[in-house]
């Protein structure tokens, strides 16, 4: 489809592969809250909180619909829709299948403790395979095939680094907002009340959003897992072409890895074949292999 791939290097936990597409844009606002609560005072407090909710994430099993809505080089849209199977060991474990095109493995996302992965194998939406080492990326980079994004939306994540970090209020939100120089790299739209994130935009060193998450209907599922059932991850394009991807969670449940589950789930496919095209990351870069 022409996209255009790019990557964020590993943060304090290994992420998770989700395709994302080169964009500039204006973000979407986040939901309006129908009721107002005060919000935390201080940066430590906010991150403080944000972690707690972290480290009560277990480990679970999930299953889905995804729902893609694509634009190829001719501003065409494409509309994708299909099933998902999702495994997550926190903090750094996790596979996805998404049966596309009758291959129920058509799209397939990875990450473990050292690498990270991306196989999508239908044409409409790349036929190509991406792989790295967290050792071999930058600190910082632009996002792409971000495993970032989704381990993000289920709230795991290290907020223990508070560098970088301020606090703003709005209209019933504490805006935490990441800054390195001069430049914003990520804002969190946290809603006070009950101070689950609603809203991350991703930016790409413009001043704009290049990429937003969005949050919905935070819900316990069964062994006390909270987990919004809705997440939505949108590119923000030009001239209103927007790329986007809404997972709906269907069931969530708790699941236990032993060592042979881990290796299977979680172990990078060896030697990826069917692909048109079989890439290596490295320092934020796409390398083609033969």
């Amino acid at each position: 489809m022409g996209c255009r791939f790019y990557i964020i290097s590993k943060p304090t936990v290994t992420l998770v592969l989700i395709i994302l597409l080169a964009v500039n844009g204006c973000a979407p606002s986040p939901v309006k809250p129908v009721k107002i609560c005060p919000g935390k005072e201080s940066v430590i407090e906010s991150l403080q909180a944000l972690s707690s909710h972290a480290k009560q994430i277990k480990s679970f099993k999930a299953n889905g619909q995804c729902f893609a809505r694509l634009y190829d080089e001719r501003s065409k849209v494409h509309k994708e829709e299909f099933t998902i199977k999702l495994w997550l060991n926190p903090p750094n474990e996790m596979r996805l299948f998404g049966d596309i095109a009758f291959n129920a493995r058509g799209l397939d996302i990875g990450s473990n403790e050292s690498e990270f992965w991306m196989g999508a194998k239908p044409k409409e939406i790349g036929n190509s395979f991406y792989w790295g080492s967290w050792d071999e990326q930058r600190d910082e980079g632009l996002l792409a095939l971000s495993p970032k994004v989704l381990l993000e939306a289920f709230g795991i994540v290290n907020y223990d680094r508070q560098q970088g970090w301020s606090l703003a209020k709005e209209k019933g939100f504490d805006v935490l907002t990441k800054r390195e120089g001069e430049g914003v790299l990520k804002k969190i739209h946290i809603y006070n009340c009950d101070y689950r994130v609603r809203t991350i935009e991703y930016f790409n060193g413009a001043e704009k959003a290049a990429v937003v998450l969005e949050l919905q209907k935070y819900n316990e599922f069964s062994d006390g897992i909270v987990l919004p059932k809705q997440i939505k991850i949108t590119t923000i394009g030009e001239e209103g072409e927007d790329d986007s991807f809404r997972i709906v969670l269907k069931s969530v449940r708790s699941y236990e890895f032993d060592e042979e589950k881990r290796l299977s789930f979680f172990g990078r496919p060896g030697e990826p074949k069917g692909f048109r095209h079989i890439y290596k990351i490295v320092d934020g870069k796409s390398v083609e292999q033969q």
